[in-house]
């Protein structure tokens, strides 16, 4: 369809006849046929092809950017499993998404508490980039707030984003959500009344990763998980020089009485 749409533009450039105006002042044959094949009002070069007015895209020039694309939903049904993939991208699906310079994703994040509170962080616009007229990738990690995302972490379970797409960065149509987890000890569901966000039994989740029961720190193996306190390490006394923080600070008390007393 569109070698012919260019073909038939290349011929009304071509042929001075087709630009004759009609009777009675009726537009001519070629204004007439590029009116149909280039809705956006543009002009056409000598090869045919549409050149589109500033708020117009797509190679026959019927986009208008100021309308944003329509888009129904993220890809993995709005979840994405950081056990599985880098969750550093969003993979947005919509339906004849054209191709524009200004084409753009609004991210509005979240954090959702241990408590299933949810709190917005941060906002920002990102260019985005059109991988077929049904995807558009959003990348999810903005230089600009990676410090509040490790700032914030203590205190975040999972993340929300709520994304949103736009032609020319300023019209950005309905928000579609990305809900970031680890399936290794939490449960996102979404779609349920009220919405379950949990963490999984005989799990943790401390410092912002996941944990199974009696798993180790990678930096300490005097910290463990311990289910009973899923959101703090556990001290394993059975496992020779693990002290606990208190018997340590009594510890220290003694020593230093005895050096006094001495």
């Amino acid at each position: 369809m569109e070698t012919f749409k260019t073909c038939c533009l290349g011929e009304l450039q071509a042929n001075d006849t087709l630009q004759r105006n009609g009777s009675h002042g009726a537009p001519s044959i070629a204004d007439s046929v590029r009116s149909i094949l280039c809705p956006g009002l543009p002009e056409c070069n000598n090869n045919g092809t549409c050149i589109c007015n500033n708020t117009f895209i797509a190679s026959d020039c019927s986009i208008d950017k100021r309308k944003p694309p329509e888009m129904f939903g993220v890809r993995g049904d709005g979840l994405c499993d950081t056990s599985e993939i880098d969750c550093d991208t969003a993979f947005v699906l919509g339906d004849h998404v054209g191709s524009s310079r200004d084409l753009s994703c609004r991210v509005h994040k979240y954090h959702i508490s241990k408590s299933g509170d949810k709190s917005l962080t941060s906002t920002w616009i990102a260019n985005a980039s059109l991988e077929t007229f049904v995807e558009v990738h959003c990348p999810l990690q903005d230089q600009l707030h990676l410090r509040s995302k490790r700032n914030a972490e203590s205190e975040m379970f999972m993340e929300i984003y709520k994304l949103s797409i736009s032609y020319d960065m300023e019209n950005f149509g309905d928000e579609l959500d990305l809900i970031i987890y680890d399936s290794k000890c939490q449960i996102a569901d979404p779609d349920s009344n009220p919405p379950i966000f949990a963490l999984k039994k005989s799990t943790c989740y401390i410092d912002g990763k996941c944990y199974l029961n009696d798993e180790q720190s990678l930096v300490d193996v005097c910290n463990v998980c311990n289910p009973l306190s899923p959101y703090a390490w556990s001290i394993p006394l059975e496992i020779e020089g693990c002290v606990k923080m208190e018997n340590k600070i009594l510890v220290g008390l003694l020593d230093q009485l005895l050096v006094v007393l001495s």
